[in-house]
């Protein structure tokens, strides 16, 4: 009784412990752990689901190659069986044998590099056997060793090195493929998590707008304040001025949520995501400093992966179009083939054979049609090939052009909210005067709003044009960024 007693207290001294440090360890959790855009992009290679799946998948594709580099390779196999055979005769009186016994064996195979097939195999064979049993003849064991070999050189086709290296071959292209497409992944996740950084840069610059906006309009509330107490301005200005403050409050609130959103939308493909949140940079301007050198460097369409992988295919299509050529050839081999038992009552048994082996289909037209499909596919990859390095450089020459055409444009919509920033405080300045009404400030501030988004809408245009030319150039963001 005395310890159930204990147990119980123990476990509610354990209870009350564990309650006391929840809240502590919800504090804890739900404090964020932030990153910049280096971190952040650091991580994403790390983390994102893409780069997982990439990874796991080194592995087996190292295996292929491995298997590929070792086709020429003797291949040994062991083997064992055990097996029972019965026969009867149905005569008078009937008669029934009954074999049993154990095989193993040793086989290996060798292929040169000119289609030669050699194979040598070992066999022992241990057993019974029993005669009529129903006359009750004793069993007689059986005990055999055999050896044999076998050589197999095609005389028409099948005999090149090239066509005998296919396997080893094609381990290469697919570990190359690999690699691209790691490459080419790897290229286009930071590409896309740029462009997803960029919606936070945006979102918070617009947040920024929207704060400064406020704290316009809360001066200028201010200002009615002191005019409408001086009895130079109606107080319905007062009342509209206060309204408007509230409206951007309001609006700074939803501006707010939409950073947030966009900061949580950036780690959902994470593997590992939990309570990260990512900080943007003091001002878009910032991230379009670091991205217009760009401008200056000249593309390598040769060396980008995506074209690379086109390469990659063409050259597979033109291997396989190859490997088929003598495919319609009628086949004709040589061969030679050994054998002998060594057996244990018996005299030994030896046996040898060679000859020519000769085979035509004539009427193969499924070889041909594939034929005419490979050569047709590798035409195809050869036009994709050609297709995809105009199609880089021609999209290299687009976002420069119109890269710099938003960089023209941007520094017009500085000017314009410069000047648009002058008019409001001329408009506030008369409306002291009592040469302007409160709805034309109003409209002076709603206009500055306006040219301040259309400005922002710019430099999102040109950041983002100048990410997807980095991703043409194929920037090493992690080297790039300072």
């Amino acid at each position: 009784m005395a310890n159930e007693k204990w147990i119980k207290q123990a476990a509610w001294i354990q209870l009350v412990m564990i309650s006391g440090l929840m809240p502590l360890a919800n504090v804890k959790a739900e404090t964020p752990e932030t990153l910049d855009l280096r971190a952040y992009l650091e991580a994403t290679l790390q983390y994102h689901l893409e780069q997982h799946e990439y990874h796991v998948l080194d592995q087996a594709e190292r295996l292929s190659l491995e298997d590929g580099q070792r086709y020429f390779w003797p291949k040994i196999t062991a083997r064992s069986s055990y097996d029972e055979v019965t026969s009867e005769t149905f005569t008078v009186p009937t008669s029934r044998n009954v074999l049993s016994g154990i095989t193993t064996g040793l086989d290996t195979s060798w292929t040169s590099w000119l289609g030669t097939d050699i194979t040598l195999g070992l066999e022992h064979k241990y057993g019974r056997q029993l005669g009529k049993v129903s006359q009750g003849i004793p069993e007689d064991k059986l005990q055999v060793d055999n050896f044999s070999i076998e050589i197999s050189q095609p005389l028409l086709k099948h005999n090149s090195p090239f066509y005998n290296r296919l396997p080893l071959l094609r381990a290469q292209k697919q570990w190359q493929l690999y690699h691209i497409n790691g490459e080419l992944g790897r290229l286009a996740l930071l590409r896309s998590a740029m462009l997803d950084y960029l919606k936070v840069q945006e979102s918070y610059d617009r947040l920024q707008i929207q704060k400064n906006r406020l704290k316009h309009i809360q001066s200028v509330g201010d200002s009615v304040s002191v005019l409408v107490e001086e009895g130079r301005s109606l107080p319905i200005d007062r009342d509209l001025a206060q309204l408007d403050v509230r409206r951007q409050e309001q609006s700074i609130a939803s501006a707010r949520q939409v950073v947030h959103q966009n900061q949580y939308a950036l780690t959902l493909p994470w593997v590992s995501s939990d309570n990260i949140q990512v900080v943007p940079l003091t001002s878009l301007t910032v991230l379009i400093d670091w991205l217009l050198p760009v401008l200056d460097e000249l593309p390598l369409a040769n060396h980008h992966p995506e074209y690379r992988k086109q390469q990659l295919n063409l050259e597979g299509a033109q291997l396989e179009e190859r490997a088929r050529q003598r495919d319609h050839w009628p086949e004709l081999s040589a061969y030679y083939r050994f054998e002998k038992d060594f057996r244990e009552r018996l005299p030994d048994e030896e046996n040898q054979s060679w000859g020519l082996r000769f085979s035509y289909d004539f009427f193969d037209l499924k070889t041909r049609e594939d034929q005419a499909r490979l050569g047709a596919e590798a035409s195809i990859a050869r036009r994709n090939a050609e297709d995809q390095l105009k199609r880089l450089n021609w999209e290299a020459n687009r976002l420069r052009q119109s890269s710099e055409a938003s960089l023209a444009e941007l520094e017009l919509d500085n000017q314009v909210v410069e000047l648009s920033q002058r008019a409001v405080a001329y408009e506030l300045a008369r409306y002291s005067e009592g040469l302007a009404s409160y709805d034309d400030v109003r409209n002076r501030q709603l206009d500055l709003l306006d040219r301040q988004l259309s400005a922002q809408d710019t430099s999102a245009k040109l950041a983002r044009e100048l990410i997807e030319l980095a991703y043409n150039h194929q920037w090493d963001w992690l080297n790039r960024l300072p």
